[in-house]
């Protein structure tokens, strides 16, 4: 299992900056411990068919950030405060 490192700290970090979303240091920080925690369970329960470390930040972390700076957008439009909560469940 490969660690997340100053490699994946500047993809994710130039990632979300490409994609409109600026990250403080402790959400990046937080996106990192989540991509460890998959990496640990992943093998032991198999929760995804991905296991390389590169293709685990397109798939699960930037796929959901990609969706951050169109909800501003669509809050911001709709007269809605940024705060607004959402909830993912599926």
């Amino acid at each position: 299992m490969t660690a997340p490192n100053a490699k994946t700290d500047l993809t994710l970090e130039s990632a979300a900056q490409t994609l409109g979303v600026v990250l403080t240091q402790a959400q990046a920080e937080t996106c990192q411990a989540y991509l460890r925690l998959i990496q640990k369970w992943n093998s032991v329960y198999n929760l995804t068919a991905l296991r390389d470390l590169d293709a685990m930040m397109t798939h699960h972390l930037l796929d959901s950030l990609a969706v951050i700076a169109p909800l501003q957008l669509h809050l911001k439009n709709a007269g809605l405060k940024q705060q607004s909560s959402l909830l993912d469940v599926g």
